[in-house]
């Protein structure tokens, strides 16, 4: 069926396919995500209780 190939020799092929979709998937998604708009006013730290603020500009 396969001209003999081990199956390392499949894994490997099977790994480098897979590797090139996503690298190509991954290619198309940058070139074609918009840009974020940017962020206006003050950023807040809603989401960390006073105890976890490390005194950072608070």
């Amino acid at each position: 069926m396969t001209g003999g190939r081990s199956v390392a020799a499949k894994l490997a092929g099977f790994a480098a396919a897979l590797l090139v979709v996503f690298a190509v998937a991954y290619g198309v998604g940058a070139a074609t995500e918009p840009e974020a708009p940017p962020a206006t006013g003050a950023t807040t730290s809603t989401t960390m209780t006073p105890g976890m603020d490390m005194e950072h500009g608070s």
